[in-house]
């Protein structure tokens, strides 16, 4: 990988994020965690960080039951948010290109990507990848995860049928927590 488009972080976790993380693996609801005081993207990074832990990928995908890794696509929206949470526990990488990612098993598609969605899901098709992103309908586009605002909280759509192609086992708890849609 070429370290000229290739960016890592590692930071410290606020706590206001902390609890946020918290409460979603406790099992609350996305409306409790949506009425949260964190900004918006504080809550999508915490969010992207616990879809890692109701995922379950094939193992060749995690060679050694390594942690997976989380590739941002595009202008980085989240201002340093998705390193504190991650504090050292994962590798996010940061790229304009989506080769650079292709070892990451979370691939984020920045909104500054969306006229490329198509194209970036298909170049992924067939490779273990959780894909997660805030274009409108990316789920619905073949995407596995999309976040969605509703009512000024964020929320989340999952598409199973996406992540059963990329090879991903989803968990109930997440399953629960989202809302199911398929492909168009």
């Amino acid at each position: 990988m070429n370290s000229a488009h290739v960016r890592r972080r590692r930071c410290k976790l606020p706590n206001s994020v902390g609890a946020v993380m918290i409460l979603a693996l406790l099992g609350f609801e996305p409306r409790v965690l949506a009425q949260y005081s964190a900004p918006e993207y504080e809550i999508k990074a915490a969010f992207l960080v616990d879809f890692a832990q109701f995922v379950k990928w094939p193992a060749k995908a995690l060679p050694g039951g390594t942690q997976p890794s989380i590739g941002i696509l595009g202008e980085d929206p989240f201002g340093g948010a998705l390193e504190r949470i991650v504090h050292g526990q994962m590798t996010v990488e940061h790229s304009q290109r989506l080769d650079d990612l292709k070892g990451c098993q979370i691939i984020f598609v920045c909104k500054s990507e969306k006229a490329r969605v198509d194209q970036i899901l298909a170049s992924l098709q067939g490779a273990s990848i959780l894909t997660v992103s805030d274009v409108d309908q990316f789920a619905r586009k073949g995407g596995v995860i999309d976040f969605v605002m509703d009512a000024g909280k964020v929320r989340f759509e999952i598409n199973p049928a996406a992540g059963q192609r990329a090879g991903l086992e989803i968990r109930s708890q997440l399953m629960k927590l989202g809302r199911i849609v398929n492909s168009g």
